[in-house]
């Protein structure tokens, strides 16, 4: 859909006001379609959008209208699962910014079992990472360094020398 890509280069390039205008437009055309997987892509691209300006009550509730398209929470295709994952990676991101540590922590161990379930070692890789950076928040070092330390061990099995960089970082 066009209007989703122009969504993510708005995205890319920090126009987010274009970007949650394209956004909304890919969303309308895919409720219209009854296209349930791309209206959540959409839905959890908003909610990065909205994350991303700290609008976390609207990101919040973008990410939780994704997840709700998956009543049961169970994937059905790789596609679903890389969707649901993102939501709920994002989810966890809102939940630490305002303090929701145990909502949070929820959020990111059921990406890492989404990830798990279809082999997504890059989402395995972010989930971990956000669970060592949701320690870190909490001054529980001791538990978030093991968590970096697993994370960066995928990013650099699987090549991705960014996620190593985050790790590290």
């Amino acid at each position: 859909d066009v209007a989703h890509l122009w969504g993510q280069y708005y995205e890319a390039v920090s126009d987010y006001v274009q970007a949650r205008a394209a956004g909304a437009r890919a969303l309308a055309s895919a409720h219209r379609q009854g296209d349930v997987l791309n209206e959540a892509y959409c839905l959890a691209h908003l909610g990065l959008i909205a994350e991303r300006q700290g609008e976390y009550i609207q990101a919040k509730e973008w990410y939780s209208q994704a997840l709700q398209l998956f009543p049961d929470q169970i994937a059905r295709s790789d596609e679903e699962a890389a969707v649901m994952i993102s939501a709920l990676n994002g989810l966890g991101i809102v939940y630490r910014a305002q303090g929701n540590f145990d909502e949070a922590r929820q959020c990111h161990e059921a990406a890492l079992v989404q990830s798990w379930t279809i082999g997504n070692r890059k989402g395995e890789a972010e989930a971990l990472n956000n669970l060592g950076t949701t320690a870190g928040a909490q001054r529980r070092f001791s538990d978030a360094i093991p968590h970096y330390q697993e994370a960066m061990e995928i990013n650099r099995l699987i090549g991705d020398l960014s996620g190593e960089g985050i790790c590290l970082s």
